[in-house]
């Protein structure tokens, strides 16, 4: 019975303790270790399911992450852009109120100078 029983792959403290055990207890104790090996590879089947779950997500996340990245990048060159453009808006705009001042006080000229004349 202890030969079969270490060859059974039961560790040897295990097997002095069965030494003194009956037949059907030691088989009995055997199912249960087998139960709890098949609880334990069920377990860890479950934890590896989850890992793969969460590196999936975990990709997602970084996907999303440089997508924001991206689009924020973008935005920041439109902003620059914005500017520039609103310079060169508000230097035309400053050139145009000159010329506008420039053809009133033309205007005024020739108004006075009809009136004298």
């Amino acid at each position: 019975a202890t030969v079969s029983v270490l060859n059974w792959g039961v560790s040897h403290a295990t097997a002095h303790t069965c030494v003194a055990m009956q037949p059907a207890d030691v088989l009995e104790r055997i199912e249960r270790m087998q139960e709890e090996e098949a609880r334990v590879c069920h377990e860890h089947d479950l934890c590896c399911v989850q890992l793969a779950e969460l590196a999936r997500e975990g990709r997602q996340v970084r996907q999303t992450l440089d997508a924001a990245r991206a689009a924020q990048r973008r935005s920041e060159a439109a902003r620059e852009d914005l500017i520039r453009q609103l310079h060169v808006l508000k230097a035309a705009n400053a050139q145009l109120a000159q010329g506008a001042k420039h053809r009133a006080a033309a205007a005024q000229r020739l108004v006075r100078h009809a009136t004298v004349a």
